[in-house]
């Protein structure tokens, strides 16, 4: 993933920066807090606070903002919300805007976001196509109260 290839001579420190500015981006859509990270060659550990309560506060304005910032606004909210929008389409809307709230709390939803991300984003730099990531997420929780630092 990252770092030196001995065994095709090519250097790919350069997809660290990519794992970094993704999460910057991330943190800044879901309601996660990032407490530490560290990325080896080929693979990442994160240290994340979930603040799942945090999306309830958020108006549907809000959610949608922070959704669009990774994949823009689907038409049927754009209609549901319209003015002259019919009690369905309105309904369809709403659903959809709490979907997605509930996602934006969701650790595996963020996780998706960043490992989708950079797999697509390597993949097509080494133009080929198939599985990026060899093991699967694995979750520890810290139980702590502590804020991070």
């Amino acid at each position: 993933m990252c770092g030196f290839d001995a065994s095709t001579g090519k250097d790919f420190e350069h997809r660290r920066q990519w794992v970094i500015e993704r999460l910057e981006l991330l943190c800044s859509v879901f309601a996660v807090e990032l407490c530490s990270y560290a990325i080896m060659s080929n693979h990442y550990h994160l240290v994340v606070r979930l603040a799942p309560d945090q999306v309830e506060s958020w108006t549907d304005e809000e959610v949608l903002s922070r959704w669009e910032k990774l994949y823009g606004i689907a038409t049927p909210i754009e209609i549901g919300l319209a003015e002259d929008a019919f009690p369905a389409q309105r309904a369809l809307a709403e659903e959809m805007i709490e979907t997605r709230r509930q996602r934006l709390a969701d650790l595996s939803w963020f996780m998706k976001c960043l490992n989708e991300h950079i797999a697509r984003r390597a993949n097509r730099e080494d133009h080929c196509t198939g599985a990026f990531w060899d093991r699967f997420l694995l979750l520890q929780n810290l139980h702590t109260s502590r804020p991070c630092e």
